[in-house]
């Protein structure tokens, strides 16, 4: 007798510029990434 052995995966595809993890790419996210890029004293 065979035994078949199933597998289930969940892949969750997101955005590298989605920083606040909501699953989309928004003004918030901007916001984030913009306060990081100037630095300080820029």
């Amino acid at each position: 007798m065979r035994q078949r052995a199933h597998q289930t995966s969940t892949v969750e595809q997101f955005a590298r510029a989605d920083f606040d993890g909501d699953l989309d790419v928004d003004v918030a996210d901007f916001g984030a990434f913009q306060a990081v890029f100037a630095g300080s004293g820029k």
